[in-house]
């Protein structure tokens, strides 16, 4: 969640892109993760972590996990 003193974080790559590559990442760490819930929490992720590469914050997510 953005506050008044947080700045926007500036996307390594147009989120589609970026929801794309986080969800197969994700997919690959957890072959659990179907497609659609691996899409959908790339989607949810974009907003806080897109300044990172996707593939990194997929390794994050699924380690917090």
């Amino acid at each position: 969640m953005l506050t008044e003193a947080s700045s926007p974080l500036t996307p390594t790559q147009p989120k589609e892109q970026w929801v794309q590559r986080f969800a197969y990442r994700a997919m690959l760490l957890q072959p659990m993760i179907d497609s659609i819930s691996a899409a959908m929490i790339a989607d949810s992720q974009f907003e806080e972590a897109c300044d990172l590469e996707p593939e990194a914050a997929a390794e994050i997510y699924v380690n917090r996990a």
